[in-house]
């Protein structure tokens, strides 16, 4: 067969010059879509539980009956201090010695769970006209006001 002109002078293997454009679009429109929903299913870094944790995680450390411990007895202390509830949930008989806590996500994930909780309960609170106050934990040490919230462990 013979070739026209055209097809003579376009290399072997190249796509013809409309559709090479065109696929290089596509691939590019769809790795920006991915990319997009890797960032929208990882959800915000920066949540209101998370902050509320970091928070309370913090007063948990300088807390007294916390700061005279030490090693995993801390440790279990701080998580105690921030949520009983989800300690005993996650770690039921705490951190031994030199254990590698391999559980921070799982512990994370209850304190989200039980302050997503809390605040439907002071939103419906508020909507039924019933009066509720949280508390922010004191300067001096955390102390438990709200359902989500830490209190001081009792050492044993």
């Amino acid at each position: 067969p013979k070739l026209t002109s055209q097809q003579q002078e376009q290399p072997q293997g190249e796509a013809t010059s409309g559709s090479s454009p065109m696929r290089r679009h596509i691939l590019i429109s769809l790795t920006l879509l991915l990319g997009l929903a890797m960032c929208v299913a990882a959800g915000p870094k920066n949540s209101s539980s998370q902050r509320q944790l970091r928070k309370i995680r913090s007063d948990c450390e300088r807390s007294e009956s916390c700061l005279q411990l030490k090693n995993h007895m801390r440790t279990n202390c701080v998580y105690k201090c921030v949520s009983s509830e989800c300690f005993n949930e996650v770690y039921s008989e705490g951190l031994e010695l030199g254990e590698v806590d391999s559980k921070t996500y799982q512990f994370s994930v209850c304190f989200k769970r039980l302050y997503n909780l809390s605040r439907v309960d002071e939103r419906r609170d508020r909507d039924s006209g019933r009066v509720h106050v949280a508390h922010a934990p004191s300067p001096q040490g955390p102390s438990g006001h709200t359902k989500f919230a830490h209190s001081e462990p009792q050492l044993s």
